[in-house]
């Protein structure tokens, strides 16, 4: 048998429970359904562009740019590649007069080239660090033909 609290307590919860329903500012669950029913679905249209917001005439001008920057790009690496190339032969053909060269070469010979090979080397970091591809390559071509006869007549000695 029931205890008469717990009577007490289903009473109470019935009471509350009741209270609440019966009051206007809590909604019911009824309520909530047909809120939720009350959508609208509308049909957006738009337009998808390659160029988004933009007139074609500032997309070609913006392009244009940028093949600008793509070719300034190209110079710059081509011109880094050539010093590169200069700075490595220079380098290369100064350990070459002290190995392989030494016991071929007159004194004076040897020191016209060292002193040939320094200026070039003073001119790559100095005025020459930012001289473009076609200095660098002349002053490749010039150290060659300079140094070509060289190695040709001690090539077999």
């Amino acid at each position: 048998m029931p205890s008469k609290g717990n009577q007490n307590d289903k009473s109470f919860f019935k009471t509350v429970a009741g209270y609440f329903s019966n009051r206007k500012d809590f909604p019911q669950q009824e309520d909530e359904v047909k809120r939720k029913n009350q959508t609208h679905a509308i049909n957006l249209k738009f337009d998808v562009s390659p160029s988004g917001f933009m007139a074609s005439n500032i997309v070609n001008q913006l392009i244009d740019q940028e093949s600008q920057m793509n070719y300034q790009d190209r110079l710059v690496t081509e011109a880094y590649e050539k010093k590169n190339e200069l700075e490595s032969f220079v380098y290369d053909f100064r350990r070459k007069l002290d190995e392989k060269y030494a016991a071929h070469l007159p004194l004076n010979l040897k020191t016209n080239l060292l002193s040939t090979l320094d200026r070039i080397e003073s001119w790559l970091y100095g005025e020459g660090s930012r001289a473009s591809k076609f200095d660098y390559q002349n002053k490749l071509d010039e150290l060659k033909k300079e140094i070509l006869s060289i190695e040709t007549k001690y090539k077999y000695a």
